[in-house]
């Protein structure tokens, strides 16, 4: 009875150990600059591969290409029987807006990006942001969600076609990010 109470005992440690080295592992991480909705103010996390952020000091964003996706881009209609919202891509209505607020052609990458943010979205997307920093595209979503204001912050993979989520901000718009 005490050797499986003592194997039970160093299961238990090793899990705690390896579920606290992950959420302090900060070596794959990204910067992201954040404003906070409702007092303005401007925050400066890093934030790493397991959804973890901490506070840092602040920083100078790299340089960015920012595309506003008109929330018409989404057609948003619930499924009563799952009890979910479904976004459908309605390219026809879509448009994209760089920081100038000039009508950008939805194509290749963009396209690619809007569908995934409509197939993985299971609320009503209030606003959603592309950025481009480098040569990789980030994903900025806002969900019409009661009671708290999620921003999601997603990369997404080219080689892959997906969208990772990196974290999920509560009233908090990104407004900046530097890649490591």
């Amino acid at each position: 009875m005490k050797k499986i109470l003592i194997i039970i005992l160093i299961f238990t440690l090793l899990l705690v150990t390896l579920l606290l080295i992950r959420r302090f592992d900060f070596n794959n991480s990204i910067f992201v600059i954040t404003q906070n909705t409702n007092t303005n103010e401007i925050h400066y996390y890093e934030v790493n591969n397991w959804k973890y952020k901490r506070k840092i000091n602040e920083f100078e964003s790299d340089k960015t290409e920012i595309f506003k996706v008109d929330n018409k881009c989404y057609n948003n209609h619930a499924d009563i029987e799952k009890h979910m919202d479904l976004n459908q891509m309605m390219i026809e209505n879509c448009t994209i807006k760089d920081y100038l607020e000039n009508n950008i052609e939805i194509n290749g990458y963009l396209e690619k990006i809007i569908k995934l943010v409509s197939k993985k979205e299971k609320h009503d997307i209030f606003d959603n942001t592309i950025i481009k920093v480098n040569d990789e595209y980030y994903v900025v979503v806002e969900l019409n969600v009661n009671l708290w204001t999620p921003y999601k912050l997603y990369k997404y993979s080219k080689e892959k076609n997906k969208l990772k989520l990196i974290y999920t901000f509560d009233g908090e718009e990104v407004i900046g990010i530097k890649n490591k």
